[in-house]
């Protein structure tokens, strides 16, 4: 995928089925950032970057923690035995402190409140 290909957009907060899910499934997590794993896959939930979809605040977001990029350089190829709770133990044991990561901020009164400079 190309990046004129990506069309950011945010969810919409107003649908019922996504207030209703970020509000009944495990509101904290929502807010955490922390790897998201999938058996043999694991991707990291960058909340920094979509605060806004969340009520809060959005600065200019850091760049990508560098830690994950190795992930991207899995093959699975001829990996059926692999353990991969050993493999990714570190994403796991990460996972397991998740609760640690949960961001705090303010709630925005105007949509469109940001850090100055962001939309420079």
């Amino acid at each position: 995928m190309q990046f004129d290909q990506f069309i950011w957009q945010p969810y919409d907060m107003n649908s019922d089925i996504i207030s209703a899910y970020a509000t009944n499934f495990n509101p904290q997590l929502w807010r955490s950032t922390c790897p998201l794993i999938f058996y043999a896959i694991v991707e990291m939930h960058h909340l920094k970057w979509v605060l806004r979809q969340f009520g809060m605040g959005q600065n200019i977001p850091e760049a990508a923690d560098t830690w994950d990029m190795s992930l991207h350089q899995i093959s699975y190829k001829n990996r059926t035995g692999t353990d991969w709770n050993w493999q990714h133990i570190k994403y796991i044991n990460r996972w397991q402190r998740r609760y640690d990561t949960v961001v705090q901020r303010p709630s925005i009164s105007n949509r469109i409140d940001t850090e100055r400079g962001y939309w420079e």
